[in-house]
């Protein structure tokens, strides 16, 4: 790391973890800071090197922690499975191999995630969550890396590791000094690298978008901790209006955007990015962010009606039965659909969590099902036909009668 200051000597250390080895830079920062130390959690396939610019300017005052990420950088890359909650889980068992017990938590990108992930482990405290350009905020991504969750990635990516780091790093982050292009791409042909990018890149994305975000466990905890948002807003792989939508869906957001800046905000403009940070981390008033009520699906309110006039419908039409004469009997024929065949709602389930997707449905049995929300509208459509059909034979029939 060749842009610390004089006075501040990183030192580097490796730790098997859950049987494989992780790597990480450290500065010890002062014998008597009562700090909690920083963690810098990096990117997708990125390094502990992600953090040159912004490590020093912290070093002086705390210790600051930056490890890679097994499969990244110069840790191991085990056959795991590299979900989210795996990355969570090795970093999680490191602080307490280490004995930290508290700490202020800076992610960027998938980092983000990890960062995010890791307060639902609930055994290392977080102070305090920093998340840059954080992935898990919303549904859009890169199209680049929808295309990595493809299955050939893993089985035959490994030769174009160096090449495609190069290449999309270039690209994507054109702040990047030529010589940390050149070992990270370096670093990215390790053998293991391709499996360990695929692995990583299908659980959290499909070809859809990101597959997970912070709403799906954040009611899990009963506290969480002030949060900081910083995004750049020329970012071109998770767009900034992730953050906008966060910061103004959850109270006391901090959040912070960057003029200029692309995804890797903190190579492009790190003197901003240290300043939002500093003064968010050491702010001794800073709230805990607190999560609003969801309001409820327009559909599932929708629906709700709709059900509350078909129950009233049906008692109208079992407790009217049609009238009948001698001279002119009531047809046997059964109707279209029978009064009994109608479909008995009881309840509607809706899954609040996923606003996107919501989870609407009925019984017939008297027990909540969960539809998708296309074949929930498909049957109340076929049940208002059939009360429709049975309207009308009953007003033919009493117009017979009547006749």
């Amino acid at each position: 790391m060749e842009l610390l200051r004089p006075n501040i000597q990183p030192t580097y250390r490796s730790l098997r973890i859950d049987g494989a080895r992780l790597h990480w830079c450290e500065i010890p920062g002062p014998s008597d800071s009562t700090a909690a130390p920083l963690l810098l959690l990096h990117g997708l396939h990125d390094s502990h090197l992600s953090w040159q610019h912004v490590a020093p300017m912290f070093g002086a005052t705390r210790r600051v922690l930056m490890p890679d990420l097994l499969g990244c950088g110069l840790s191991d890359r085990p056959d795991a499975t590299y979900e989210l909650s795996w990355h969570a889980r090795v970093i999680a068992d490191w602080l307490e191999a280490i004995g930290v017990t508290e700490v202020d938590v800076v992610g960027h990108s998938f980092g983000g995630g990890v960062g995010q992930t890791l307060l639902l482990e609930q055994r290392v405290r977080v102070r305090r969550l920093a998340l840059l350009a954080s992935g898990g905020l919303g549904r859009d991504v890169g199209v680049w890396l929808r295309l990595a969750t493809l299955p050939f990635v893993e089985s035959f990516g490994q030769p174009f590791m160096r090449h495609g780091t190069r290449y999309f790093l270039r690209s994507l982050n054109p702040s990047l000094r030529a010589e940390d292009l050149e070992r990270m791409s370096a670093m990215n042909a390790r053998k293991g690298s391709a499996r360990a990018f695929a692995r990583t890149v299908r659980d959290v994305i499909d070809l859809r978008g990101q597959r997970r975000t912070f709403f799906q466990r954040a009611h899990e905890l009963t506290q969480l901790p002030p949060v900081m948002i910083c995004w750049g807003d020329r970012d071109g792989v998770i767009p900034i209006e992730h953050g906008i939508a966060f910061s103004r869906a959850v109270d006391c957001v901090t959040f912070h955007r960057i003029e200029g800046a692309g995804h890797w905000l903190h190579h492009e403009k790190p003197e901003q990015v240290v300043a939002a940070l500093r003064a968010f981390i050491d702010d001794p008033q800073v709230e805990c962010i607190r999560l609003r009520p969801l309001p409820k699906p327009l559909l599932a309110r929708t629906v709700s009606l709709t059900v509350e006039r078909l129950r009233g419908l049906q008692q109208k039409i079992r407790k009217q039965p049609l009238p009948a004469t001698a001279a002119q009997p009531v047809p046997t024929a059964a109707p279209l659909i029978e009064p009994a065949a109608i479909v008995e709602v009881t309840s509607i389930v809706v899954d609040e969590p996923q606003l996107s997707g919501a989870a609407v449905g009925a019984s017939s049995v008297g027990q909540p099902v969960r539809l998708p929300w296309h074949r929930a509208l498909a049957r109340w459509v076929i049940t208002r036909a059939g009360v429709l059909r049975i309207k009308r034979a009953s007003g033919e029939r009493a117009s017979s009668s009547r006749a």
